[in-house]
């Protein structure tokens, strides 16, 4: 689970440092696509104390540890552990992140 938490937190990282929303970007998942019972609840939960969404989000992560990632997540995971894994043998390998996110739009057509 906590790969999964950690791809959207990739993922909504690259929509804060690109400037484009996932919501208006049809090549990117849609993450925050919610029905109206689940914006219900999540309204619901943000009224809660900290530690009560402390413990609300850690029971919700537990339901869903045990899940079995699909063939195409587990692929994705093994090439960025793969990837991240070079990085932390060689940091030289890396780029910055002006340089990554200029390729990222390039490959997508972005402007």
């Amino acid at each position: 689970m906590s790969h999964l938490i950690n791809g959207i937190f990739v993922i909504q990282k690259i929509q804060e440092w690109t400037d484009v929303p996932l919501d208006e970007n049809p090549s990117l998942p849609r993450i925050h696509a919610m029905n109206n019972q689940a914006h219900e609840i999540e309204r619901k939960a943000l009224s809660l104390s900290a530690i009560e969404r402390e413990q609300l989000a850690n029971h919700l992560f537990q339901s869903v540890h045990n899940q079995e990632l699909s063939e195409n997540d587990q692929t994705w995971l093994s090439l960025a552990e793969e990837r991240w894994n070079g990085y932390q043998a060689d940091p030289a390998n890396g780029i910055e992140k002006k340089a990554f996110f200029t390729q990222i739009r390039d490959s997508l057509g972005w402007l």
